[in-house]
């Protein structure tokens, strides 16, 4: 029992450190390159690309972490239903201190006990969902001034713009001679 329970304990803390190290190397890397791509980088379409190699990073992200949450929770649920078998199996010196293990339950109780603040596996979701939109804002930044100068270009292209009276006349269905 106590090797089961060694076993369940080590594979939720390896799947924790995953986690974790998943989330700080995305963190780094989105960081480094939105800084570079915001800063840096001078030509638009180039930004384009940059934020949509970074929106792309974050979906991975999101999933990476969401999966390894998904781990760690099972590997805690395995615990939670070993843990009253494992505890109470404990030997004790004395009778009182076998009744406490016998009602010491680490991972259900936990659950309940600390309800203030935000959960650090949300805020796995959060970070790249904010990044996210950094991300989706410097697409956004990146393509309206090259959908401008489209729109400039085809305006020019067009010729000079028609004056009011030509406008008018249009309108009313006049003719106007050239």
């Amino acid at each position: 029992m106590k090797d089961l329970y060694s076993f369940l304990l080590g594979a939720r803390e390896q799947d924790s450190q995953r986690h974790w190290v998943i989330f700080g190397v995305m963190n780094v890397i989105n960081g480094g390159l939105f800084g570079f791509a915001a800063s840096a980088i001078t030509q638009e379409p180039l930004k384009i690309v940059a934020s949509l190699l970074g929106i792309g990073l974050c979906v991975l992200w999101i999933l990476a972490v969401r999966r390894m949450a998904e781990w760690v929770t099972w590997w805690e649920s395995k615990l939670e239903q070993l843990e009253a078998h494992y505890f109470s199996a404990i030997e004790c010196k004395s009778p009182d201190e076998t009744e406490f293990l016998k009602k010491f339950h680490v991972f259900r109780d936990r659950k309940d006990s600390v309800t203030t603040g935000c959960s650090t596996r949300a805020l796995g979701i959060w970070i790249p969902t904010i990044f996210i939109v950094a991300w989706s804002s410097l697409l956004l930044l990146s393509i309206i001034p090259l959908a401008y100068d489209q729109i400039s270009a085809r305006k020019e292209a067009a010729g000079p713009a028609n004056t009011t009276v030509e406008k008018d006349a249009r309108k009313s269905g006049a003719r106007l001679s050239p």
